[in-house]
């Protein structure tokens, strides 16, 4: 059965980074690593901007189902973003409808084994979206999307999406290569 292991935290964290750098480090065939949402398949073609967040939302998880039970045969499944940021990105539709969801998340088996959450400060963050050249209002956004990420991180029932979450700084180079290690060592069993 395939576990997941979802990288996680907002725009400018480093996921992209840590997933690329177990990417060209570990060569095994039964893991893989994908950006989440696929951009591709019937899963994401279901709404357009006319759908409404719920629809979005619901559009977002199936796709994560769906990329799930694609890679049913794998070992491990290493995903730049996966269920937290759907919550996060979808924050309104879920606290409407969480019940449902949390009820979802456990039937479509979606729960990730582990999520790996990168934690950076707010100035570096605006730093590196600056570099990035993304939108003029990103620090607006990037300290919303820090207060969403700890507030969804410091629930106590945060398992239910998160699986087993381990926090880990995401400030310089050295802080990568401690989340590739981590990452190595969730999934050394497969090595």
């Amino acid at each position: 059965m395939c576990k997941i292991i979802a990288i996680e935290g907002p725009d400018g964290a480093g996921k992209s980074s840590l997933c690329a750098l177990v990417q060209t480090r570990i060569s095994n065939k039964q893991i893989k690593v994908f950006k989440t949402p696929l951009s591709s398949g019937a899963s994401l073609t279901t709404y357009n901007q006319y759908s409404t967040e719920k629809e979005r939302f619901l559009s977002y998880l199936l796709s994560n189902a769906i990329t799930k039970n694609i890679h049913r045969n794998l070992d491990y499944l290493i995903l730049d973003r996966f269920t937290l940021s759907t919550i996060i990105y979808h924050k309104n539709a879920f606290e409407s409808m969480s019940g449902f969801v949390i009820t979802l998340l456990e039937e479509l088996e979606i729960v990730p084994f582990a999520t790996v959450y990168l934690d950076v400060n707010r100035e570096i963050l605006d730093s590196r979206l600056s570099l990035r050249h993304e939108k003029t209002n990103h620090k607006k956004k990037s300290s919303e999307l820090l207060m969403d990420f700890e507030h969804y991180l410091s629930n106590k029932d945060h398992e239910r999406y998160t699986g087993n979450l381990y926090r880990l700084p995401s400030e310089n180079n050295a802080d990568l290569e401690k989340s590739f290690s981590l990452i190595y060592s969730l999934i050394s069993e497969s090595l």
